[in-house]
């Protein structure tokens, strides 16, 4: 019985940690190149706990036409400063500050192929595929497309941010990049939503599972609760008159019929 009770309980858990998760997807598909967390079970040490990974599919390109919006057409990341830490993201709707640099909402410089900051002047300017960057026609700066043999090395940081585990090296990437135009969250909001009603319609099942069940008193025949445990309904039948294990009780057994008496025909 305690066994069957911590299934239920491990149900009720990762039910409620998949519907968190995928709320938070929903919260974020409007983040320019976020990418949607999903959540996987696994056996550690005899208990099945739930982890999760960030799904890196690319998401679809949406055309701007700034000049400070960018999209990553294949394999690569973006490698975006965040005070000493480099991290990485697809990202690419950015902007210029008063200092010159391309930077992210959050204020991350972009980085450079050197691993400087990508800073230019005033007026317009021009990237070409391969990241070069161009302004009066002569090339300023190039940005790094950065790639990772093992994408599961990387490690999901929050707000589209990815952050490279200990160990992990990124190296120069086969993506272009394409100007005016930034790549939108892999969200699918309709996904999501299924799978919140799945995870609540497990949750309600691992519920009735651990709720008590009416039993019906022999003595006063009144519904009164009973501790012991069943996957069956905690709703009465309509009548009334059947106990929760749908067998007759002594006090609400059926009466046997009595015969009736026929009307002969005059």
């Amino acid at each position: 019985m305690q066994g069957f009770l911590e299934s239920a309980s491990a149900i009720l858990a990762q039910s409620e940690r998949r519907v968190e998760t995928a709320a938070q997807n929903v919260s974020n598909v409007a983040t320019p190149g976020y990418k949607r967390k999903v959540d996987f079970a696994e056996l550690v040490q005899g208990s099945t706990t739930l982890s999760s990974f960030a799904d890196l599919k690319a998401g679809k390109e949406v055309e701007t036409g700034s000049m400070t919006d960018l999209a990553i057409t294949g394999d690569g990341f973006f490698a975006v400063k965040s005070g000493d830490e480099t991290l990485y993201t697809r990202h690419g709707q950015l902007r210029r500050d008063g200092e010159g640099r391309l930077v992210t909402e959050a204020g991350m410089a972009l980085q450079g192929a050197d691993g400087g900051d990508i800073a230019i002047g005033e007026g317009a300017f021009e990237i070409g595929s391969d990241g070069t960057v161009l302004q009066n026609g002569s090339p300023v700066a190039r940005i790094a497309i950065t790639g990772f043999a093992d994408l599961a090395m990387l490690d999901d940081a929050g707000g589209g941010l990815l952050r490279a585990a200990a160990g992990a090296s990124g190296e120069p990437a086969s993506g272009t990049i394409r100007q005016g135009a930034y790549e939108a969250s892999n969200v699918s909001t309709g996904d999501e939503m299924v799978t919140i009603m799945e995870s609540l319609r497990r949750a309600e099942s691992a519920q009735r599972l651990t709720s008590p069940r009416p039993a019906c008193s022999r003595r006063s025949g009144r519904w009164t609760s009973s501790p012991t445990i069943s996957p069956i309904s905690t709703r009465p039948p309509s009548s009334g008159r059947r106990c929760a294990s749908r067998s007759w009780c002594r006090r609400h057994r059926p009466r046997a019929a009595r015969p009736g008496r026929r009307r002969r025909r005059g």
